[in-house]
């Protein structure tokens, strides 16, 4: 099974999305579509490589990842082949890679530059290509020269201290609820078990405990928990927390734990 999967910066009903996957059919027959996401905001590398992040392990080892998101090649930014946990990704030299994954980088192989002939070439349809060779036996450093290193984009980590974690909204999920940047791991070694109190935006907003699931809270209620990535979630029980209070990825998110 040849398994492609495509993340974009393009609106779902874009005719491009259509045009893409008729031509990923028509070079690769065999493959197997996946729309992992489409609609990121333009290129808005951090989202797609939170979302690569959390759902590249669940495909199974050999997958093609398409990342069409700030995907063109310039002077200033070449595509890349990178190889992590056995999945390929292709995409732009942006500082996305460094956001899908913590583990090891096996291969990175920079392209050489796309040859101009005066009409543009989308960098997906060049992508599809590079897919369809892959697939047809091609080894990955066929393709251009390996290099050492990628651009790496920041990543903002929590920032701590005996009583305090400081961190911040980083996703905001189709429900509205924010997802932070603090691990359950981190909570509880500097928690030690103790009382906490967390305040997300405004020292109007807090909440003094950790629920199981949401419907343990009323409907309409504030609560906290950590969801299946280990991450503090901040939701409102069959409601939309980040539109009523107007959180986005830039709120701070404050736990101050206590004797």
């Amino acid at each position: 099974m040849n398994v492609i999967t495509l993340i974009t910066d393009r609106k779902p009903q874009d005719f491009f999305l259509g045009r893409v996957k008729g031509q990923i059919l028509k070079s690769c027959p065999s493959a197997v579509i996946v729309d992992i996401a489409h609609g990121i905001e333009p290129f808005n590398v951090t989202k797609a490589g939170f979302i690569l992040k959390n759902s590249f392990l669940h495909f199974p080892e050999n997958t093609i990842h398409l990342i069409g998101v700030d995907c063109e090649e310039g002077k200033q930014q070449a595509h890349l082949i990178v190889l992590i946990q056995n999945h390929i990704f292709i995409g732009a030299d942006n500082g996305i890679f460094n956001l899908i994954s913590d583990l090891e980088i096996k291969k990175i192989i920079q392209i050489p530059k796309a040859v101009r002939n005066g009409k543009k070439n989308p960098a997906l349809m060049r992508f599809i290509e590079i897919a369809k060779q892959i697939i047809d036996g091609k080894n990955i450093s066929d393709f251009g020269e390996e290099i050492p290193e990628y651009k790496r984009k920041i990543s903002f980590e929590p920032t701590f201290d005996n009583n305090t974690i400081l961190g911040k909204v980083i996703y905001i999920d189709s429900y509205e609820n924010v997802i932070t940047n603090i691990t359950s791991e981190l909570f509880d070694r500097i928690g030690l078990g103790r009382k906490f109190v967390i305040t997300i935006g405004s020292t109007r907003n807090v909440i003094s405990s950790l629920t199981d699931c949401y419907q343990d809270i009323e409907p309409g209620n504030l609560l906290a928990l950590f969801n299946s990535l280990g991450l503090l979630e901040i939701a409102i029980n069959k409601g939309k927390v980040a539109e009523l209070f107007n959180f986005d990825t830039k709120t701070s998110v404050r736990i101050n734990f206590s004797e």
